[in-house]
């Protein structure tokens, strides 16, 4: 009966945490120096989330598939490879899984 207070509160809470790591990047990203180049990071921490989480060979599939596209497709306009990579990435992911699932 409580519920929806548990669910205000999380949500408050992590609204505030978001607000405030937004201030604290604005106000230190000023600070960091080009020389560290920290562009890099962004692409490192998307592969430390994704990484771990590849077991079956139908996302394994899925990532390489993906990321061969996005590799190759850069000279695509309008960042086209960004949607070409995730459309490639999702059908192959999903055949194959499909072909998992049916063995």
């Amino acid at each position: 009966e409580l519920a929806h207070y548990h669910l205000l509160g999380s949500g408050l809470t992590l609204w505030v945490c978001w607000q405030i790591a937004t201030v604290v990047g604005v106000l230190a990203g000023a600070t960091i120096p080009d020389e560290l180049n920290l562009g890099f990071a962004i692409p490192l921490t998307f592969m430390a989330l994704v990484l771990p989480n590849l077991h079956r060979l139908s996302d394994i599939a899925a990532a390489t598939s993906a990321a061969l596209v996005a590799l190759f497709g850069q000279a695509l306009p309008w960042n086209a490879w960004i949607v070409a990579a995730a459309v490639v990435g999702i059908t192959v992911g999903g055949i194959l899984s499909h072909w998992e699932d049916r063995a």
